[in-house]
């Protein structure tokens, strides 16, 4: 009686072949894992202090061209002030007066009033601003932070 079976170079063929595949199979399934999450939106705020109870901030870099200006809103100490629409270009909106604390919105001449460009800014009067902090959003996410 003769034995009969598998010769051990495709033994080794098969084994390889197995391997490759669940290699492949593990690498694809990891991968699903590591994706970072979507690109985060950003904006670059500086602020001057024009008077004792006047402060300027200016956006200085934008990370996307389709932040709308309708969706912004900006938030002095814990206060939220609102853009409701889109700003015509070179004009300046008052947002909005709350516990002596009066915000602006300016576009620049120029830009689209549509969306947020860098030179847009926001004036802020009221006493006491020094050491408060402004936060802008966009929808619920954070663009950008500084402190008067």
């Amino acid at each position: 009686m003769k034995d009969s079976g598998v010769s051990p170079i495709i033994a080794t063929i098969l084994l390889v072949a197995i391997t490759v595949v669940l290699a492949a199979v593990l690498y694809v399934m990891v991968s699903g894992f590591t994706h970072s999450p979507g690109a985060v939106n950003s904006a670059g705020l500086t602020e001057a202090q024009n008077s004792a109870n006047n402060f300027t901030v200016t956006i200085t870099s934008v990370s996307a061209s389709n932040i709308a200006i309708g969706n912004l809103r900006l938030v002095v100490n814990g206060t939220s002030y609102a853009i409701s629409s889109s700003v015509a270009a070179g004009s300046v909106i008052k947002l909005e007066s709350t516990g002596g604390i009066t915000v602006y919105f300016g576009v620049l001449g120029g830009n689209s009033g549509t969306y947020l460009q860098t030179g847009d800014f926001f004036y802020i009067l009221g006493s006491g601003l020094t050491g408060m902090t402004v936060t802008l959003y966009s929808g619920g996410s954070q663009l950008g932070s500084t402190t008067l």
